[in-house]
C-alpha cells in the first residue's frame, strides 16, 4: 500500500476481497441506467448481496441517471457494507466502462465526505481504467483507496 499527498492510496486487493475483508468500510461503485444485467463492479456486488442493487434499482432507489449518488448500506451477518452508487448514464456496450465525467468526480467530492467514513475504496476498472494520476488530480483531498 503506498499513501499520496492527496489522501489516495492503493490497495493491492480487488474490491470483493478488499470489502469482505474489513479493510475497507465501502465503495464507490459507477452504475449505469442502460445495463441489465449490471456488469463491473455493480454487478459483482449485486450476485454477492443476493440481488440487492437489482431490487433498488427496480424501486426507483438508484438509476443509473448522470450525476446521481444514491448512498445504499447493506447489512449482512452484522456487518454494514456502504455502497455509495454513481450514476453513470449510458454504457455504449455491456461491461464496457468510459472514463468517468466531471460531473461523476464532482459527486463524489460533493457527497463522500458527509458519510464520515475513512475508508472507502473506488475501483480504477470501475472508471475505465484511469490511470492514479488522473484519478489522483480529480479526487485530491479525499479519503479514498484504489482498489485493482
Amino acid at each position: 500500500m503506498s499513501e499520496s499527498a492527496t489522501s489516495l492510496q492503493q490497495l493491492a486487493l480487488n474490491p470483493e476481497d478488499a470489502l469482505f475483508t474489513n479493510q475497507i468500510q465501502g465503495l464507490a461503485v459507477v452504475l449505469h441506467r442502460n445495463e441489465r444485467p449490471l456488469h463491473g463492479l455493480a454487478g459483482l456486488l449485486d450476485w454477492r448481496f443476493h440481488g440487492a442493487v437489482s431490487a433498488f434499482m427496480r424501486a426507483g432507489a438508484i438509476s443509473g441517471d448522470p450525476g446521481q449518488c444514491a448512498y445504499v448500506p447493506i447489512t449482512r451477518n452484522g456487518t454494514v457494507y456502504h455502497l455509495l452508487f454513481l450514476g453513470a448514464g449510458d454504457c455504449t456496450a455491456p461491461g464496457k466502462r468510459a472514463a468517468a465525467t466531471a460531473e461523476t468526480f464532482a459527486v463524489i467530492r460533493k457527497n463522500l465526505g458527509s458519510l464520515g467514513l475513512q475508508r472507502i475504496a473506488i475501483s480504477r476498472a470501475d472508471f475505465g481504467g484511469m490511470d492514479d494520476d488522473h484519478l489522483r488530480n480529480n479526487l485530491k483531498g479525499l479519503p479514498l483507496w484504489i482498489v485493482h
